[in-house]
């Protein structure tokens, strides 16, 4: 069975203002299967 993987690598240095810490973890952690969020 195929499973898709994905990395991804993006800076958020310039929107962390705007963006929602705990809503962003929350929604990392879910796809996350190894290691910490």
């Amino acid at each position: 069975m195929d499973e898709d993987k994905y990395v991804v690598d993006f800076d958020l240095e310039r929107f962390f203002d705007m963006v929602s810490h705990s809503k962003l973890i929350k929604i990392l952690s879910r796809g996350v299967k190894y290691g910490k969020v």
